[in-house]
Order: structure tokens, then C-alpha cells, then sequence
């Protein structure tokens, strides 16, 4: 019992240094994060409640994107949309 507890907090251990290395990485990544939309330049404000809620954020392993919310955009799911004809009538989803 002894020998497979050492084991299991050996692995712990090793868990519990991964993520924190993980986590000095991603502070940094955003610590060094631009401070404006990077497509229209608008100043992020981190005290402005609807900047918060609104701006989107895309994390990479080396950097990260910062988006206002009126440069972001949604990619669009083409399999849940459906064409519509002129008549208003839907067609087949491809």
C-alpha cells in the first residue's frame, strides 16, 4: 500500500507542475496581449463592464487576439444554415 501511494502523489505532483507551467505560459501570453481590436485598433477598457462582456478573446500558444465586439465575427455553421430562393420558399441543405 505504501510503495503505490508514492506512486499516485509522484503523478500528482508531476499534475499539479504541468499546470502551473501551463498557467505562467498563458499569463504571460495575455500579459503581453495588445490593448486594442486588433482589426480596427478601438482601445479595450478592462474596467468597462460591457468591453468585458463583449470583446472576444482567440489564445494561441504563443499569443493571443483581441477582437471588439463589432470586428468579431461568428463562423458561420454552412451544415444548420439553409438557402433560401427569391420566392422565400427553403432548398435543400448541402
Amino acid at each position: 500500500m505504501g510503495a503505490s501511494r508514492k506512486l499516485m502523489r509522484a503523478q500528482f505532483n508531476k499534475q499539479r507542475k504541468e499546470a502551473k507551467t501551463q498557467f505562467k505560459q498563458m499569463t504571460r501570453v495575455i500579459d503581453n496581449m495588445q490593448k486594442s481590436c486588433l482589426t480596427c485598433g478601438a482601445e479595450f477598457d478592462n474596467r468597462n463592464p460591457e468591453h468585458l462582456d463583449n470583446w472576444r478573446v482567440k489564445v494561441f500558444e504563443d499569443h493571443a487576439e483581441l477582437y471588439c465586439d463589432k470586428c468579431y465575427t461568428q463562423p458561420v455553421d454552412s451544415e444548420n444554415t439553409e438557402n433560401t430562393n427569391e420566392q422565400g420558399t427553403a432548398t435543400e441543405t448541402v
